[in-house]
């Protein structure tokens, strides 16, 4: 009986060892993510400003235009005002003159002196433009915006030609001080999913955002990520891509992605309950920006490896004191 129960047990441990490691080799896998970004002929820097400007001040920006094209380019460089139309920040181009009285407090271009409309620039040439930017001492207090233009064609001449035009930008966020009111608040926070059931997943966490106030801001800051088992805590930049809200824009989003990384010496991958902690402050009195959000980690194949290897477990042991009783 004995010598029976020692070859049955070899067997088992032969069967769990297969159960239990196959699909662990079968399961464990790299995903390899690739990015690919394509490059202009012509570029413009810096691709943004964000100053502050007093009444009856002036200020230069001088942009940087470099030109890669092969070839000697006429480049024509113009302002527009724009406003933000969606929840992504895309900014939406307009002339001042398309503006009522309101609207035209807090566009910018108005303000805007630009040397010449073109410029020739060789073949490997960087060229620089100054922009003369003059705040009138009536100035709404606020903020004001604009976009400093770089295109390969005359804007009153391109016409229908516009998908053939080389067309840069560089967006101008200008504060100008007085009784201004900064308000911007978090009005939802979440990641894209609440359970993920895959083991280590990418993660997106999204804020919307609203600026109820009269000026732009642009929330700088981090979220931790702590809780469940199996993983690291982890901290990650937010807004790294230094998105601002404007002012009587529709909600704007920003959104970071992550992944969380196993702890140390821990036999499980990241599992359970996790929060997420945001600290962040804009404005120029560092106001604070603050939520919480909550997600679960259920990576269904190591719960379905560990549910089998524990019933085999049971069985094992059910075995065991069965071999032992008939003794």
């Amino acid at each position: 009986m004995r010598k029976s129960f020692l070859r049955h047990n070899k067997i088992l441990t032969g069967i769990l060892f297969i159960v239990v490691a196959a699909p662990l080799l079968f399961f464990t896998h790299n995903k390899v993510h690739g990015q690919q970004a394509g490059s202009s002929n012509i570029e413009l820097s810096p691709a943004k400003i964000n100053i502050t400007v007093d009444p009856g001040e002036s200020f230069t920006q001088t942009f940087r235009i470099g030109n890669y094209s092969g070839s000697a380019q006429t480049l024509y460089i113009f302002m527009r005002d724009f406003t933000v139309i969606n929840e992504q920040g895309t900014p939406d181009f307009f002339e001042n003159s398309q503006l009522d009285e309101e609207a035209r407090k807090f566009a910018l271009s108005q303000w805007v002196d630009l040397p010449v409309s073109s410029v020739d620039i060789p073949n490997n040439v960087v060229a620089e433009v100054d922009a003369i930017i003059n705040i009138p001492e009536d100035a709404e207090a606020g903020g004001h915006y604009g976009a400093f233009f770089v295109q390969t064609q005359a804007p009153e001449a391109q016409g229908t030609a516009i998908g053939s035009v080389v067309q840069i930008t560089s967006l101008m966020l200008i504060n100008v001080p007085g009784d201004i009111e900064e308000n911007i608040t978090i009005t939802s926070a979440a990641t894209d999913k609440s359970v993920y059931f895959e083991e280590n997943p990418k993660i997106t966490f999204t804020t919307l955002l609203k600026n109820e106030g009269s000026v732009h801001g642009i929330p700088v800051g981090a979220f931790n990520v702590s809780g469940g088992k199996g993983a690291k805590e982890k901290a990650i930049i937010y807004n790294q891509n230094q998105g601002a809200v404007l002012p009587g824009a529709p909600e704007r989003k920003i959104s970071e992605t992550f992944s969380l990384d196993k702890k140390e010496g821990s036999l499980i991958p990241p599992i359970g309950k996790f929060t997420i902690e945001l600290q962040a402050r804009y404005g120029t009195s560092n106001l604070p920006l603050e939520t919480t959000a909550i997600f679960w980690l259920l990576p269904a194949k190591f719960i379905a490896v560990a549910t089998l290897v524990t019933l085999v477990g049971i069985f094992v042991l059910w075995r065991v004191f069965m071999s032992f009783k008939k003794e």
